[in-house]
C-alpha cells in the first residue's frame, strides 16, 4: 500500500506540473498581408472590421480571442499627398508609407521602396474617411507580459497647427495607460529628412514613420490612440502569458484527479 501511495503521489505532482505547463507562453506575430484581398492596389482600402478581427483570431489558440475596433486594412494610403519620400520633385517621388516599405525608420532621397505593397492596418480608409480616433485590440485567454514591437506610421493631417501623434497604451481591458506617445516632425527634420511631396517640393506638415519595440506588462487592451492625424501599425509582435486564472483552473484540476486517485487506491 505504501508502495501504490507513493506512486500516487509522484503521478499526482507530475500531473499537477503538466497541467500548468499546458497553460503556456507565447509569442504572436501579425504581418496583417493575408488581408491584402481587402486592400486593392488602388483605391478601395474599406476592410471589414470583422476581416482583421478573423485574421488575428485565426493565429491565436484554442480559448484565446480577439475584439478588433476601428481598424481598417491598406495599402496606398499616402495622406492626401503630404506625405514625403524620395524624389527629387513632386513630380518625381514616391511617398514612402507603410504600404512600400517595411520597417522604415528615416525618410530620405536615398530611401528603398519596395517593389510590391505591404498591407498594413489603419484608422482611415483609401477614400479618404477617418473611421475612428483609435485602433482598439481587446484579448481574452491571454495576458500580453514582455515585449511588444510594431512599425508605426503618423500621416499627415494636411495643416501645421497641431503636430499629429501617437499614443501606444496598454493594460486591463478598460483600463490602459499610455506606454509610449510619438509626435510627428516636420519635413527636413530627422529622421524624416526629405522635404518633397506630392503636393510640395517644401513640404511642412508633419509626419512620421518608425519602428517601436518595449516591455509590457499584465495587457489584455492595446490602444493605438491618434490625434488629429491617421496613423497607421503594421508587423505587431507580442509575447504572452497563461492568464493567472488559466493556472489555478488547470493546476486545480490536476489535484483533484490526484486525490481521487488516491483515494480510490486507497480504498482498494
Amino acid at each position: 500500500m505504501k508502495r501504490n501511495s507513493k506512486a500516487v503521489s509522484v503521478a499526482g505532482f507530475v500531473l499537477f506540473l503538466s497541467a500548468g505547463i499546458s497553460a503556456r507562453a507565447d509569442t504572436f506575430s501579425f504581418s496583417f498581408d493575408p488581408l491584402s484581398a481587402y486592400a486593392p492596389s488602388q483605391g478601395g482600402g474599406n476592410t471589414p472590421t470583422s476581416s482583421i478581427q478573423g485574421y488575428m483570431q485565426g493565429l491565436l489558440h484554442a480559448g484565446q480571442t480577439v475584439t478588433v475596433t476601428g481598424a481598417v486594412a491598406d495599402r496606398t494610403y499616402n495622406g492626401e499627398g503630404y506625405v514625403v519620400g524620395p524624389g527629387s520633385d513632386k513630380n518625381n517621388m514616391t511617398p514612402l508609407t507603410l504600404g512600400n516599405t517595411n520597417g522604415a525608420t528615416s525618410v530620405s532621397n536615398n530611401s528603398t521602396v519596395n517593389g510590391t505593397f505591404d498591407t498594413f492596418i489603419a484608422n482611415t480608409d483609401d477614400s479618404s474617411h477617418q473611421i475612428s480616433n483609435q485602433i482598439t485590440m481587446k484579448f481574452t485567454g491571454l495576458v500580453i507580459n514582455g515585449l511588444v514591437s510594431f512599425d508605426y506610421e503618423i500621416f499627415p493631417d494636411g495643416t501645421s497647427n497641431q503636430p499629429p501623434d501617437l499614443t501606444f497604451a496598454a493594460g486591463p481591458t478598460g483600463n490602459t495607460s499610455t506606454v509610449v506617445t510619438f509626435l510627428g516632425v516636420t519635413p527636413g527634420t530627422g529622421p524624416i529628412n526629405t522635404t518633397v511631396s506630392a503636393n510640395s517640393n517644401h513640404e511642412s506638415n508633419a509626419q512620421l514613420i518608425g519602428h517601436w519595440s518595449g516591455a509590457v506588462s499584465n495587457a489584455t487592451e492595446l490602444d493605438f490612440i491618434d490625434w488629429p492625424a491617421t496613423i497607421g501599425i503594421d508587423n505587431l509582435v507580442f509575447a504572452t502569458s497563461p492568464e493567472p486564472s488559466s493556472i489555478i483552473l488547470l493546476g486545480t484540476t490536476g489535484l483533484a484527479f490526484f486525490f481521487l486517485l488516491r483515494r480510490k487506491l486507497q480504498k482498494g
